[in-house]
């Protein structure tokens, strides 16, 4: 993986490739020879890369197909196969008009690589988002998935202290993964706060009528909050 990494950086740096975004830190440099002082845009990355999982940016169609051909040919080279049904492509813009501009195609070892609306989800390394930036798919599937380790504590045989952390593992830790990545509203907060306090009412095998203030105040048992994971 470290070698792909290594050739596509190097193929999007003599093609000048890369996420292409106005945005870092801005870096003067003096050429060798002319004396004269040159910018680029700090943090001109064209790849993230994580295990198996790899992203490609470009700002044109015509650089993500210089870098799926590279792809390509380490693919042939090495025998590692990229899984065809994962691999997909993007328009990162503000509207929602790239889509139907869209003329060129992407090809993968002869066949069309499947462009996602931009109202679709891609997930990246455990995070669920649009091109445009929307990522309440993300915060729906913390909030399916929380609501799930609730229920495991609904009728549970585990002395108090282990149905917390069993709740904490697997309730707390689906939102503590992206929670710094992804913005959540104040009442987005609460309603998830809710699920939490309903399943440590559960852990200490109280009704669900029973009051909250025990778990959220600060003076109380002090349990985990979203709030206080968000910020």
């Amino acid at each position: 993986m470290n070698a792909l990494l290594g050739l596509i950086t190097d193929r999007g740096q003599k093609l000048s490739v890369s996420h292409g975004l106005k945005c870092g830190v801005q870096l003067r440099r003096k050429g060798a020879n002319q004396g004269k002082e040159s910018e680029e845009s700090g943090g001109q990355f064209n790849l993230i890369g994580f295990v198996d999982d790899l992203s490609l940016f470009a700002q044109t169609l015509g650089g993500a197909q210089a870098f799926l051909e590279a792809v390509q040919e380490f693919e042939l080279w090495s025998g590692l196969q990229v899984n065809r049904k994962k691999t997909c492509a993007m328009i990162v813009e503000k509207r929602d008009t790239s889509q139907r501009q869209r003329k060129e195609a992407l090809v993968y070892m002869g066949q069309e690589v499947t462009f996602l609306a931009p109202s679709t989800a891609c997930r990246y390394l455990g995070v669920w988002g649009t091109s445009t930036g929307n990522m309440s798919n993300t915060k729906e599937r913390i909030l399916k998935r929380t609501e799930e380790a609730r229920d495991l504590l609904r009728h549970h045989p585990l002395t108090p202290e282990q149905a917390i952390d069993l709740f904490t593992s697997i309730g707390v830790g689906a939102f503590r993964y992206s929670a710094v990545l992804v913005p959540w509203t104040e009442k987005e907060l609460e309603l998830l706060e809710a699920v939490w306090v309903q399943a440590y009412k559960w852990a200490w095998g109280l009704p669900r009528t029973t009051a909250s203030d025990a778990f959220t105040l600060p003076a109380g048992m002090e349990y985990l909050r979203p709030i206080g994971i968000h910020k």
